[in-house]
């Protein structure tokens, strides 16, 4: 348990260092889209934390902090969970 709490803290500091050196200019695929025209097929999408800001924060900072926090464990949780299938599915394999 110490373990794991030390390397969450761990990753929230990496985070909260990075959230200074966050750009105001778009991606690759975001520049890549407006340069080629193809934002008229995107269609009518808005997503969670879009531009990496959080709606209710007017803080640039704290937005792109708990946006990137949020994102880095939604990410992790999402590994977790493949890992998860992939060793439920491995024991079902050899249980066969």
């Amino acid at each position: 348990m110490k373990k794991s709490l030390v390397i969450i803290m761990i990753v929230i500091a990496i985070i909260a260092g990075t959230v200074f050196f966050s750009s105001d200019l778009p991606d690759g695929l975001e520049s890549f889209i407006n340069n080629n025209g193809l934002h008229r097929f995107s269609g009518n999408y808005s997503a969670p934390f879009n531009d990496y800001k959080i709606a209710f924060l007017e803080n640039r900072n704290w937005n792109a902090f708990l946006s990137g926090t949020i994102g880095a464990f939604l990410c992790a949780g999402f590994f977790l969970f493949i890992r998860f299938l992939f060793q439920r599915l491995t024991r079902l394999h050899k249980q066969d």
